[in-house]
């Protein structure tokens, strides 16, 4: 074969028209890689849906799911810890009663998630009460979610192949798969945000469908109603954005049509949305100010930034270029309007921020998972197509007319590439599988293990943090105050705190600010962590001290570093009184760590842990803007227990 049908060879064959002496078709590699990774992706979904099915199935509730779950259903007054709920029966007063509490409006945009609590109130009432009833929608949801992002990218990148890819990338997010097993709306926005790209797009083909508006409205809606922060920082920009990019051939009056339908529909979505926030104080640039730091300087935004590709796309390097090439994907053909949608959205957030407000936590940014799969699916497709067309143009020009040997060498790559997606799906399943339960603890199994430990003569006294203190409340029962108050003076008592591990395997709890308006993420001080060893269980970390109550906080002749001061309120809240506690000396603010109880129960306790060179301060400020009395307070010396707690990991759990 000469330099020049070799040429031609290679040219046909990048229009896959090649045919060897009688040989295989090369189209017969291009079905082969579709077909193979249509079922790659089915296995994959198959897996991830398993996983996601198990979770929501297995593991306990989380602090946040609770509100959601029992205040805004029919359980609200029936039920205030597990052993109730268990008992719970439904009756027509509970359901009519469920609905009404389920879908009124919240009192703050980031429990903007009545849709979240109507589908775990109907769950609970069809079967019963149990973590899967409440959680079988989400789960639902995100398999809708998985089937949009696959339909979208089908369209985007021109071929079922294409779709296949972003559905593969959006199924191995590990935000979309931790959120698919917890009865809230994340997993629900995120279907949301992708049905309203496919409601815009059909819309835009038929501006003057009414069944094809009225599907647009009905999405718009209920993103609304899922997740509040969805709509202002993926619908607005979307409807918008899509209102005025227009593709130039249409004629002038359908246009005009097109332009004049979704100035419409933004209107009745705007003024839906207004309607439904009437009895929101907060402004717009206010957005959750409980929800996360604020962006503050460049630093602040990079770190954020990785956070949100590590958490919704895994953070693996190579989706950069996938992400590149899906971006001119998108730039060439009749999709540009989503990268100014996405454009859209980073100004809003950017603009949200700059105002006071707090772009919040990277699971209010879950449903970028959406595009950015979309994004990073269809490079795929650009990459994989130009790497097999490379490949088959070499093969052509190595094989010299021997069609054995192009044989061969076209089936060792194909053999090559299905191995490498096995591996890195297998890979990625197994990740996704260790991510989620990373971002799960399992409270109900950590309260039960640290309860069956052999019993004491100790009252054992377990300290609710801020943000958990609901979940423990649930699984452990509400504390009995009298069992702390009536330690007589050199009796002891076991302290257990529970607490949550960050990304980077430290423990953290989370304490009100002196202003009372969010919680502050912090690390264990060190005249308590180096007090007992953790035990891990089931991702919660288990800490336990003993503690010998003392007349004052003075003296520590067992080499202890800290004390808890137990306080009993009388008149006063606890965030109010430990606001006033940091306003009056702010030096404890990362001295001392406060501990509460479930409002309701008399007489009410903050416990706090502080370091001994505090504890008299503490004392000496409880006094003075308690006012408290020395009969309200005890005190307690902290140290090491006698045996070790350097048992369990995680696992472990009975």
């Amino acid at each position: 074969m000469n330099v020049a049908a070799s040429t031609t060879s290679a040219e046909n064959l990048m229009r896959g028209k090649l045919h060897v002496d009688g040989g295989l078709h090369p189209r017969i590699f291009v079905h082969v890689g579709s077909g193979y990774v249509g079922v790659l992706t089915l296995c994959v979904v198959a897996a991830v849906a398993g996983q996601r099915w198990e979770h929501a199935r297995d593991r306990s509730w989380r602090c946040d799911e609770l509100p959601a779950v029992v205040q805004r259903t029919g359980l609200a007054g029936q039920a205030a810890n597990e052993a109730a709920a268990r008992a719970f029966s439904p009756t027509m007063y509970t359901f009519r009663h469920g609905i009404v509490r389920a879908l009124k409006p919240p009192t703050t945009p980031a429990s903007v998630q009545p849709l979240a609590s109507f589908w775990a109130h109907l769950g609970f009432h069809a079967a019963g009460y149990s973590t899967l009833a409440a959680r079988f929608m989400p789960w639902l949801w995100s398999l809708v979610a998985i089937a949009c992002v696959g339909v979208i990218g089908a369209h985007v990148g021109g071929g079922a192949r294409a779709g296949c890819l972003c559905a593969l990338v959006f199924a191995l997010s590990p935000l979309a798969s931790v959120y698919a097993a917890q009865a809230r709306g994340y997993s629900e926005t995120t279907a949301a945000a992708a049905l309203l790209c496919i409601a815009v797009e059909v819309v835009r083909r038929r501006p003057r469908s009414a069944a094809r508006i009225a599907f647009l409205i009905a999405v718009s809606v209920q993103t609304a109603a899922t997740v509040f922060t969805t709509w202002v920082y993926w619908t607005a920009p979307v409807l918008l954005v899509a209102c005025d990019v227009i593709p130039l051939q249409r004629p002038s009056r359908e246009l005009k049509a097109h332009r004049a339908t979704f100035r419409l529909v933004f209107g009745v979505v705007a003024g839906f949305v207004g309607l439904y926030a009437l009895d929101r104080t907060e402004s717009l640039t206010g957005l959750a100010s409980d929800m996360g730091d604020r962006l503050r300087t460049w630093a602040d935004a990079v770190a954020f930034a990785s956070a949100l590709s590590r958490d919704v796309l895994g953070g693996a390097a190579w989706l950069l270029p996938a992400g590149a090439a899906g971006i001119w994907v998108l730039a060439r053909g009749d999709y540009r309007w989503w990268l100014a949608a996405l454009l859209g959205c980073g100004l809003v957030i950017i603009g949200v921020t700059a105002g006071g407000g707090s772009a919040g936590y990277t699971r209010n940014l879950v449903f970028l998972a959406v595009p950015a799969s979309v994004l990073i699916g269809c490079g795929l497709e650009v990459l994989l197509s130009a790497a097999t067309t490379w490949w088959g143009a070499n093969v052509v020009t190595a094989a010299s007319g021997s069609e054995s040997k192009a044989r061969q060498l076209r089936w060792t790559g194909a053999g090559v590439l299905m191995l490498a997606g096995s591996v890195a799906a297998t890979v990625g399943v197994r990740d996704l599988r260790a991510r989620t339960l990373a971002h799960v603890p399992d409270w109900g199994a950590a309260v039960r293990w640290a309860e069956s430990r052999p019993p004491t003569d100790d009252v054992r006294w377990l300290l609710r943090c801020q943000g958990f203190r609901n979940v423990l409340d649930w699984y452990a029962g509400a504390p009995d105050p009298m069992s702390l108050l009536n330690v007589g003076d050199g009796e002891h008592v076991e302290f257990m705190m529970l607490m949550q591990r960050d990304p980077s395997g430290e423990a953290v709890c989370y304490v009100p600010d002196r202003h009372a308006v969010r919680l502050n993420e912090r690390r264990l001080p060190d005249f308590l962590r180096e007090r007992a060893a953790p035990a891990v269980v089931e991702g919660v970390e288990i800490r336990i001290w003993r503690g010998v109550r003392r007349a004052e906080a003075a003296g520590d002749p067992r080499g202890g570093g800290g004390f808890v001061i137990a306080v009993r309120l009388r008149e006063r809240s606890a965030d109010a009184l430990w606001r006033d506690i940091l306003n009056t000396a702010p030096q404890l603010e990362c001295a001392a760590i406060p501990f509460g109880v479930t409002p309701g129960v008399a007489p009410p306790i903050l416990a706090t842990a502080v370091a001994s060179e505090h504890a008299e301060t503490l004392i000496q400020v409880l006094q003075r803007v308690g006012p408290v009395s020395a009969e309200d307070v005890r005190v307690f010396e902290m140290f090491a227990p006698e045996v070790g707690t350097d048992g369990a990991e995680a696992g472990d759990a009975p």
